[in-house]
This record gives C-alpha cells, sequence and structure tokens, in this order.
C-alpha cells in the first residue's frame, strides 16, 4: 500500500515538472481569464474565488501581469490576497519585465507597511519608471512608510525628474515623520525643474512645524519666476505655522513689494495674533500689490486673512478699472464671508460687470456673506437684466438653507421668460431644501405647466425631507391630456411627479408609483 502511494506521489511530481497542470491550476487559470469578462457578475465571481483560493492563486496571477495590457482587475485581486500574496511578489520583483516590476510596486504599495522593505530595494531599480512607481507606492502608505525616509532622501538626487516629483510626495505623504529629510529638501528647492521646486515646497509643509529650518530658503523662493512655485512656497511657511512668525515679520520689512505680499499671505494663513497685526500695519501696501499680476493674488489673498478690518479697502478695490483687480478683490470678500456684509450693495453691482469672471466672483462672495446678503439678492432676482438674475439666483442657491426668505420670490422666477433663469431657481429652490416645501406645494397648483413640472423636479432633488409634498405629487400623477403634446406637457409632468415620488421614497409614495405603472400599462 505505502509503494503504492509513493509511486502516486513520485507520478504527480513528475506530471507537474514535465508541465502538465493540476485541476487546480486549471481551474485557477479559467478565473483569471474571467476577470476581464464583459459581464461584471461573471468577472466578481471570478476575483471572489480567486481571493478565497489565496496564495495557491498567486504565482498565476503574477504571471499574467506580463505586457502592456490593462492590468486592474489582476492587481485588485493580488491586493485583496493581501499578505499571503507578498513573498511571491518580492521575487516577482526580480522580473525582467519592467511592466511586471512596476505593476507589482503598485500592489505592494497598496498592501501597506509589510511591502516597505521590498519597495525600498525598488528605489535602487534599473528602469526609472519601476522607481518611480516603488516611491509613489511608499507615498500612498502615508505615515506606514516611516522606515523609508533614509532611503527617498538618498532617491532626491535621482536623474529622471519625475522620480524627484515622486519622492516629494512620498515624504509628504510621511509628514512630521520625514523630519530628516528637511536639510536634503531644502537643498532641492534649487532644482532646476519648477515642479520639483513646487512639490519639495510642498513637501516641507506638509511636515509642519519641524521643517522651520526651511523658513529663509522658501523666502527665496517666493521671487521664482514661476507662479505655482510663489504660491506652493507660501502654502509651506503657512503650514509650518507658528515658529515661522519671526522670521516673517521681520521679512516685511526688508524685502520687495511682491514678496511682502506673499510673506502676509503666509503670515495670514498662520492666522496668530502677532501674524494678523503685522499684516494689518501694511495694509496700504497691500493695496498697491495689488496692482502687480505677479502679486496681486498673494495681496488678495493675504487681504482676506485679515477679515472685517481689510472689508472698506476691498471695497474701493471693487471699483478699479482692471477686471482683475476688481476679481481677486471679490475673491478675498468670498474668504472674509459674514464679515463682508458692508460690500453687498457694491457686489451687487458687479452682477452687472463686464467680466464674466468679475460676475462669477461676485456670486461666489454673496453666497460666502450667507444671509445677511438674502434681501439684497431678493431684489437682483427682480432686476431688468437676465444675466443679474440668473447669477443673483445662483448666488441664493449658494446660501442655501439661509436663503428661506426668498422662496416665495424664486417660485415667482420660475415662470422666468429666461430659460437659464428658471434653470437657476430650479438649483436655489432645491438647496433650500425642506424650507421651501410648504410654498412648493403651493406652486404645483399654479396653471403654468413648465412650473408644475419644474416644482416636481425641485421636489424629487430634496427628496425625503418633501414628504410633505407626497399627496399633491400624487395627485400629479394624474394630469393627462392626449390634446396637449408640447415640451412640457401632460405627458411629462406625471412622470417627474413619479420619479420625484420614488426619491421620497415612502410607503404612500411606493404604492402610488406602482399603481401608474400600471396604469400606464394598460393604456
Amino acid at each position: 500500500m505505502m509503494k503504492s502511494i509513493s509511486y502516486y506521489i513520485l507520478l504527480a511530481c513528475f506530471l507537474s515538472l514535465m508541465g502538465c497542470e493540476t485541476q487546480q491550476q486549471k481551474e485557477i487559470k479559467r478565473l483569471v481569464g474571467e476577470l476581464k469578462h464583459k459581464d461584471p457578475e461573471i468577472s466578481f465571481k471570478a476575483e471572489e474565488a480567486l481571493v478565497k483560493t489565496g496564495k495557491d492563486a498567486v504565482p498565476i496571477l503574477i504571471r499574467t501581469l506580463k505586457g502592456q495590457g490593462d492590468s486592474f482587475e489582476l492587481e485588485e485581486t493580488l491586493v485583496r490576497i493581501g499578505v499571503d500574496a507578498v513573498p511571491a511578489l518580492i521575487r516577482a520583483l526580480q522580473d525582467q519585465d519592467k511592466f511586471v516590476r512596476r505593476r507589482v510596486a503598485r500592489i505592494l504599495g497598496a498592501i501597506g507597511k509589510v511591502a516597505v522593505p521590498a519597495l525600498i530595494k525598488l528605489l535602487r531599480d534599473e528602469d526609472s519608471s519601476v522607481r518611480r512607481h516603488a516611491t509613489w507606492a511608499l507615498g500612498r502608505m502615508g505615515k506606514e512608510s516611516n522606515d523609508a525616509v533614509s532611503a527617498l532622501i538618498e532617491v532626491l538626487q535621482d536623474q529622471d525628474t519625475n522620480v524627484r516629483c515622486a519622492v516629494t510626495f512620498a515624504l509628504a505623504g510621511i509628514g512630521a515623520g520625514a523630519v530628516d529629510a528637511v536639510p536634503a529638501l531644502v537643498e532641492a528647492l534649487q532644482d532646476q525643474n519648477a515642479n520639483v521646486r513646487w512639490d519639495v515646497a510642498y513637501a516641507l509643509g506638509r511636515i509642519g512645524a519641524g521643517a522651520v529650518d526651511a523658513v529663509p530658503a522658501l523666502v527665496k523662493l517666493l521671487q521664482d519666476d514661476d507662479e505655482v512655485v510663489r504660491l506652493s512656497a507660501t502654502g509651506a511657511l503657512g503650514e509650518i505655522g507658528k515658529d515661522a512668525v519671526p522670521i516673517l515679520i521681520q521679512v516685511l520689512q526688508n524685502e520687495e513689494l511682491s514678496v511682502r505680499a506673499y510673506v502676509a499671505w503666509a503670515l495670514g494663513k498662520i492666522g496668530v495674533p502677532d501674524a494678523i497685526k503685522a499684516i494689518v500695519g501694511i495694509l496700504p501696501e497691500l493695496m498697491q500689490a495689488l496692482q502687480d499680476p505677479t502679486a496681486r493674488g498673494a495681496a488678495a489673498g493675504a487681504l482676506g486673512e485679515i477679515g472685517k478690518d481689510a472689508v472698506p479697502t476691498l471695497i474701493q478695490a471693487l471699483q478699479d478699472t482692471d477686471p482683475e483687480i476688481r476679481a481677486y478683490s471679490t475673491r478675498a470678500l468670498e474668504v472674509i464671508g459674514a464679515g463682508s456684509v458692508d460690500a453687498v450693495p457694491a457686489l451687487i453691482q458687479l452682477l452687472q460687470d463686464s467680466d464674466f469672471y468679475v460676475r462669477r466672483t461676485a456670486v461666489a462672495a454673496l453666497g460666502g456673506i450667507g444671509k445677511d446678503a438674502v434681501p439684497a439678492l431678493v431684489q437682483a432676482v427682480q432686476d431688468t437684466d437676465p444675466e443679474v438674475r440668473m447669477y443673483a439666483t445662483r448666488a441664493l442657491g449658494g446660501i442655501g438653507q439661509g436663503s428661506t426668505n426668498a422662496v416665495p420670490t424664486l417660485i415667482q422666477a420660475l415662470q422666468d421668460s429666461d430659460p437659464a433663469v428658471r434653470r437657476a431657481v430650479v438649483f436655489a429652490l432645491g438647496k433650500v431644501g425642506k424650507d421651501a416645501v410648504p410654498n412648493l406645494i403651493q406652486a404645483l397648483q399654479n396653471p403654468d405647466p413648465e412650473v408644475r413640472f419644474s416644482t416636481a423636479r425641485i421636489l424629487g432633488s430634496i427628496g425625503k425631507n418633501a414628504v410633505d409634498a407626497v399627496p399633491a405629487l400624487i395627485q400629479l400623477l394624474q394630469e393627462h391630456d392626449p390634446e396637449d403634446r408640447g415640451a412640457v406637457n401632460s405627458w411629462t409632468i406625471p412622470r417627474v411627479a413619479a420619479e420625484a415620488l420614488e426619491k421620497i421614497d415612502t410607503p404612500e409614495a411606493r404604492k402610488a408609483v406602482e399603481e401608474h405603472e400600471k396604469l400606464q400599462q394598460l393604456r
């Protein structure tokens, strides 16, 4: 008996060595093939079966990673297998196919901390795309890849720009734990590539207070030729926080106007009393900086951070002949929010501005001010200019529930002669939500079919909070006049009412929709 068993074991080994597949291997191959099946259910079941099979499925899955085709389903399956796949994935890092190494790096990154040592080895791969993907994978892990900081510092010198950018992403993901990388990052701020400088500044900001030694170098970067780099440096200084304040206050006294504007913005982001006091002290200079195309964004940002004290100055700037200055000033008022209430009349005037971007930022600013802007916006909804009416309506939608007092006016505007205004009203009333429902129920009785149609749509967008409208919507289901074939007519209104009832989703609403559908089938 023992001899017989030994024979079969030897035979199985021999067949395996000769390339004969076991039944399990054939089944795994079949399932791998079904991962890309056009039927999502078959694909899903194949993935579930492979994950359940576990490590026995890993070798075949890895072999299938070869080539240039899409490998998302394969990668996702290996990630779900998880730790059991790691030993085989680490071995696959030696594969001669760069597509395999690149994909394995992504998979290991998604699996997590247990894969860090293997990914560190990939940072020295001969193929730059593999190094890049390994670095991105470490970045995706965030703080779990703390052990890779030393290796990542070395790769900051990589000849490939994309790899260097990926390193900054990884260090940014690690955050405060990457403090040992600060000296190397400071040196990298001099990189010839603007994208690298931008990313390095971002990484220093993510490290936070631990990057305080980088403040002088970041201040120098505020004179960079690239605006995005300057903005990134400003953000980093703000993220470093209060420890940077003494140095930044000194810079306010010494540097050229554009640099002072960026420094003021950084101080505003930090927001401690000493920082705000310092930038309030240079309000005239910030107004002057609004005239400088290279500094006006930073100046507007700083004015926004100052808050209410900057509002009178910004109201003046809204009258400037340069549309960019008007737009940046409006954005600053948006940042200030409710504290900008004194600017409402001037902002309402900007809804008629000749510049589209100014009009759009005025809407955003009025929305940011909130309910204190509602009375003026209600008046603007009745303006003779349809564009003003549309933008005012959008602003009321941005305020949302704070616009309850505007609901009667908005419902009247459902009959506006301009279709763009009517669309904006639908959006606005949907954002007001539950508080608009009583008025909307009344609007369902309006003789104008387009008003009834739009009102039903709005109630559907409000959803479960529109439960009080269910009886009126059920009544709307009964509308049917075969003679009426307009774009919005008694054939389309019941459909919209049915959709609204489905979204409100009460037992009464569901029953009414079911009965309506049965009736439609009989017709």
